[in-house]
């Protein structure tokens, strides 16, 4: 029998204005999107790899998609930019959404950033196991980069260390 290869792909959503047609000339046609929400979108593709998840998205995809369920996973400062986002993972469906097991996992879940973001590593890191004990599979990665992550920090903290990672040009946060 054929063997097959399992494909992985990272999405990026982020919902705002854009121009959307043809940017170039009767010489040579571009058709393009252009906008912020456009670049963030393709940051965001470029982190799933990152963080180890199949679909980031920014604060206001998230706000318009509520029924789903969402985790928030970092705040980033995008290379250009000055304002602080916020992103969140897909976590399931509204079905998952409404289960006493998302909001179990939510709670952990937002301990752990509360614990990361507070500096306490070794706390945060704990969590992040707990997490993973109750996500799905897919999530699994997430938490076993907050543990390498917290686990980094924990042994060898940086002065100037904040809770907030910058994306550099190639969209992978500086800190890798």
């Amino acid at each position: 029998g054929k063997t097959h290869q399992d494909v992985k792909i990272g999405i990026g959503l982020a919902t705002g204005e854009c121009c959307v047609g043809n940017f170039g000339s009767i010489h040579r046609f571009d058709y393009s999107v252009l906008g912020d929400d456009v670049n963030l979108a393709s940051r965001l593709e470029a982190a799933t790899k990152f963080y180890s998840v199949d679909i980031l998205a920014s604060a206001a995809t998230r706000d318009l998609s509520p029924d789903f369920a969402w985790l928030e996973v970092d705040a980033l400062r995008v290379k250009g930019k000055t304002e602080v986002a916020r992103i969140y993972a897909l976590a399931g469906d509204a079905g998952e959404r409404q289960s006493a097991g998302f909001a179990a996992l939510a709670d952990i879940h937002e301990r752990m950033l509360a614990a990361y973001r507070g500096g306490s590593f070794a706390a945060a890191e704990a969590l992040a196991g707990q997490a993973r004990g109750r996500a799905s599979p897919r999530l699994h990665e997430l938490y076993n980069f907050y543990e390498r992550r917290c686990d980094r920090l924990e042994r060898a903290r940086p002065a100037d260390w904040t809770p907030i990672t910058d994306l550099g040009q190639a969209a992978l946060p500086a800190e890798m």
